[in-house]
């Protein structure tokens, strides 16, 4: 079900040097994963926003495009 919601397996090697770079720098709070942005906008529940997204850049990103204004696009 997660990779059908866009989240897909990620490199075991990757995530173990994204969770150093999370311990060397003292983060305490962390989720390392491969998203597909597109397919979550597109999975949305009944086309709402989700605020939690705000703070991911890419999400953000992908969000604001699939929520734009029909007329907007390209603004």
């Amino acid at each position: 079900r997660l990779r059908r919601d866009g989240v897909v397996g990620i490199a075991p090697g990757l995530a173990i040097t994204a969770m150093q770079h999370a311990l060397d720098h003292g983060d305490i709070a962390l989720t390392i994963a491969d998203v597909d942005w597109d397919r979550v906008a597109a999975g949305t529940v009944a086309g709402r926003r989700i605020s939690l997204f705000n703070e991911i850049p890419e999400a953000r990103k992908v969000m604001e495009a699939a929520f734009a204004p029909s007329g907007d696009a390209g603004a």
